[in-house]
């Protein structure tokens, strides 16, 4: 559900109908996340070695891959900051992140 809304605020338009409210199960949730994944591809997004059961399963490098990129393409296509600045910053906290690795977690229970 975070994702659809998600999609739906970045982009303003509505990514499709079929979403499962509450999923009750992981096909469900799967299900939710093809959607979405076909709504980014709908607007020209691509995606590299990126699926719904990555974040279904919580990859975290996949999902840091999903959401960097459509910041990316959102906040250039809203006129926000360049995209070299953006790099520079995502850079900085990947390195932040990787250096404390042992303590990172991303808990994506709450996406599904």
């Amino acid at each position: 559900m975070i994702q659809y809304h998600l999609l739906e605020t970045l982009s303003g338009k509505p990514v499709g109908k079929g979403l499962v409210a509450k999923p009750k199960n992981k096909m469900q949730s799967i299900g939710n996340l093809n959607l979405c994944f076909s709504f980014i591809a709908s607007e020209k997004i691509r995606l590299e070695n990126i699926g719904p059961e990555d974040i279904w399963d919580g990859t975290e490098v996949c999902v840091m891959g999903l959401i960097w990129t459509l910041i990316l393409r959102y906040q250039i296509s809203h006129g926000g900051a360049s995209s070299d600045s953006g790099t520079f910053i995502f850079e900085q906290q990947r390195e932040d992140a990787c250096a404390s690795s042992s303590t990172f977690a991303l808990d994506l229970s709450c996406c599904v």
